[in-house]
């Protein structure tokens, strides 16, 4: 049990998956337990009590993160789109920028948030770096 949040994770995305039901229980159960030995520890010393906390808040900012970088991206394809146009509306992409470069401000906040919690955690990583080498311009385009 030294890494709850490890476990905790990799069971979310087990239940993610469609299981059997004797499976959907076993990561119910296995879930629970994690539950309550992290509540047990939290009345002999807060931290793990704490790290349950984290582990949640972490879980709810890589869905909101995941989330924002699918907005952002739809809105680099549109403003792709428009380009490809003939006669491009200079209003309209420049209406675009602004939300893409709002959209890169949310996924860059959310990424800070996520790295303070746990900084070690390398699937959030790999696919935010692929994220930034992929979409993010060099220069901005205004």
């Amino acid at each position: 049990m030294r890494n709850v949040h490890a476990a905790l994770l990799e069971l979310n995305l087990a239940r993610k998956q469609k299981q059997s039901l004797k499976l959907q229980f076993m990561i119910y159960r296995q879930r629970a337990t994690i539950e309550e030995f992290v509540r047990g520890e939290a009345t002999g010393q807060k931290d793990a009590y704490n790290q349950l906390v984290n582990i949640i808040e972490f879980e709810r900012l890589h869905e909101e993160c995941q989330k924002a970088i699918e907005r952002e991206a739809n809105l680099q394809i549109e403003f792709w789109a428009q380009v490809a146009n003939q006669m491009p509306d200079l209003n309209i992409l420049h209406d675009m920028v602004n939300k893409i470069f709002s959209a890169m401000a949310e996924v860059e906040e959310i990424w800070k948030k996520l790295c303070e919690i746990n900084p070690n955690h390398s699937k959030s990583m790999s696919k935010t770096v692929s994220y930034t080498h992929l979409t993010l311009p060099t220069t901005p385009y205004v």
